[in-house]
């Protein structure tokens, strides 16, 4: 790794460690080592408590990955290692370069179907919809820009997209430290505090940290994948319902819908809790979207496109990436390739994993849709919806996981203020992060022949700890919600 970004990596280091001594150890500890509920009583002491945790999160993620380089030789897949590619501005086209293929196809054959072209003859693995290519189709057509100019600015934008989700990072920690707190507030006669200018610095520099240290991001961008710019759509979507813009998050989700179409799922999810702002534009948005790329591509496209969806839903991924619990099963019954990428090959059709899949898959979206459904949904309700999205996909990527660190700002104030597992709600989180934010399942390779290949899962075992928080803390904040409306 180049010796600049060592120096950087643990001048990163030093300076958190720097404040936690100076202005926030002593609330983390406590934090630790006392399980007691609502022990942070003031705005500035949330805040800062909250900071704390997540520069010893970094700080020990950080760490680890330079000792695993300098002690054992690990590099090629270590999160400092794609924080150089993303510094030297190095992006691959995994994304562009089958879209840029597609719509190059329909240039020339406009009345073929471009998934019988590419993933029938042709064994190309195109699995976005139809409406997924408009954003390459349209400034093509409206601004006569090259399919090659539009990858270059596409990467250009993606390279942006890293310090913007560190700000939507630190906005959406912000709004959630005044949640946790409004709670506290009830409980203590204190008079509400102003954050001070220092601490909101800190907090955004943190938030971008906390987004360079984030390997399902860094390898977002990596690989040229449209997923960096779903993930910050998908943040400014969850800042959007924080501050009560509804409208504008069923338009930022409908945007994301048009790259993966089972988040039509939110329609349902909106109905039941009657969310009328998001449904409708999300609905109309989504509607949109739609007529516009039948109009384009045709509706052949769109049918043969579920056709596809039924085909991987069928076959799935084995390939370790793959962090889904269909690609768990897939490599513990040894059934397809484990350590190699193929582009033009999927494991084969069986049973087990199907039904595995499906009704895993039915379980965690029943839930997700249902759970609470009686109250007002929060952010952290919208978090649970987004997640039990991506976990219940056959195909879930580890880039697919980029969501997580924007809801752990969300989750980091409340479960300061919750403390849902007790005295042990530190240990799981930074467990928890670790998991979701640094690549661990490669090291595990030389197990992909066994039974022991679960070890190759280590993102999917993060996600289903962050889940299942997202639960407890949702579970929190509604029995609190009752018990001051009772005030």
């Amino acid at each position: 790794m180049d010796i600049k970004v060592q120096l950087l990596l643990l001048a990163l280091v030093l300076c958190g460690v720097a404040v936690l001594v100076r202005f926030s150890a002593k609330s983390a500890l406590h934090m630790i080592f006392n399980a007691d509920s609502h022990s942070s009583s003031s705005l500035v002491e949330v805040m800062r408590t909250s900071l704390a945790l997540l520069l010893m999160f970094v700080a020990s993620a950080v760490v680890i990955n330079i000792g695993l380089q300098r002690m054992f030789g690990y590099g090629n897949e270590l999160t400092t290692i794609y924080f150089a590619t993303y510094l030297h501005a190095i992006a691959g086209a995994d994304s562009w370069g089958v879209m840029v293929k597609a719509l190059t196809h329909l240039d020339a054959f406009p009345s073929e179907s471009i998934y019988d072209a590419l993933i029938l003859k042709d064994q190309t693995k195109f699995q976005y919809p139809p409406s997924a290519l408009l954003i390459f189709d349209l400034p093509h057509r409206f601004f006569g820009l090259s399919y090659e100019a539009i990858v270059d600015n596409a990467n250009i934008i993606s390279w942006l997209c890293l310090p913007l989700l560190g700000i939507v990072f630190y906005k959406l920690i912000d709004k959630s430290v005044v949640t946790a707190w409004h709670t506290t507030s009830r409980l203590f006669s204190e008079t509400q505090q102003q954050i001070p200018v220092w601490m909101r610095v800190l907090a955004l520099l943190t938030g971008v940290a906390a987004v360079a240290m984030f390997y399902p991001i860094l390898r977002s961008y990596f690989l040229g994948q449209v997923q960096t710019f779903m993930t910050l759509l998908a943040g400014l979507a969850l800042l959007a319902w924080q501050t009560k813009r509804l409208g504008a998050a069923g338009v930022l989700l409908s945007i994301c819908c048009s790259f993966k179409p089972q988040w039509i799922i939110l329609i349902p999810w909106a109905f039941i809790r009657r969310q009328w702002h998001f449904l409708i534009t999300f609905s109309i948005s989504s509607a949109i979207i739609f007529l516009v790329s039948v109009s384009l591509y045709g509706v052949e496209n769109w049918t043969d496109y579920f056709s596809v969806l039924s085909f991987l839903s069928q076959h799935g991924e084995s390939f370790y990436p793959n962090q889904s619990i269909n690609g768990i099963m897939h490599r513990l019954l040894l059934n397809g390739n484990n350590l190699e990428w193929l582009s033009n090959t999927f494991p084969p059709y069986h049973p087990w994993v199907y039904l595995t899949t499906l009704l895993t898959s039915a379980l965690l979206l029943a839930v997700a849709l249902f759970w609470k459904f009686l109250r007002q949904p929060n952010a952290t309700d919208l978090s649970i919806m987004m997640l039990s999205l991506t976990i219940a996909s056959p195909i879930a990527w580890e880039h697919h996981y980029g969501i997580a660190i924007l809801l752990l700002a969300i989750i980091l104030p409340l479960s300061v203020v919750y403390r849902p597992l007790g005295q042990w709600t530190v240990p799981y989180m930074w467990v928890m992060y670790l998991l979701i934010s640094q690549n661990f399942g490669y090291f595990a390779s030389s197990l992909a022949d066994t039974y022991w290949n679960v070890l190759q899962s280590t993102l999917y075992i993060g996600v289903i700890m962050l889940l299942w928080l997202l639960y407890k803390l949702s579970q929190k904040q509604h029995k609190h919600r009752i018990a001051n409306a009772g005030r």
